[in-house]
């Protein structure tokens, strides 16, 4: 049985910080397709990474994706509840009146 090809890959700490920081910087200049298809790599080869995960989260509020920001806020949350209050619940508060649009 073969592995996934992200799994066989081995991408190193370098690479993934890159990454990131491209992410950021996508998302800053407001090219969003940019940043949620680099975010959504980086959640998908570190899923506990909860810097990744607020960054998928918060291009898709951006973009209105309002139910599907809530997912992954709420990931990121479970990642570090001490810090929720100061991140992360402020930012799913701010869903919640575009969710209801829905």
């Amino acid at each position: 049985m073969t592995q996934p090809q992200t799994q066989q890959q081995n991408i190193s700490s370098e690479v993934l910080n890159a990454t990131y920081q491209q992410a950021v910087d996508v998302y800053q200049q407001l090219l969003l397709s940019l940043a949620l298809t680099a975010f959504t790599d980086l959640v998908m080869y570190q899923p506990c990474e909860r810097k990744y995960l607020i960054g998928l989260a918060s291009t898709l509020h951006a973009l209105e994706q309002y139910r599907y920001a809530l997912v992954f806020y709420g990931y990121a949350s479970l990642l570090d509840a001490r810090d929720a209050g100061v991140t992360v619940t402020f930012r799913i508060a701010q869903c919640y009146p575009g969710n209801r649009a829905n």
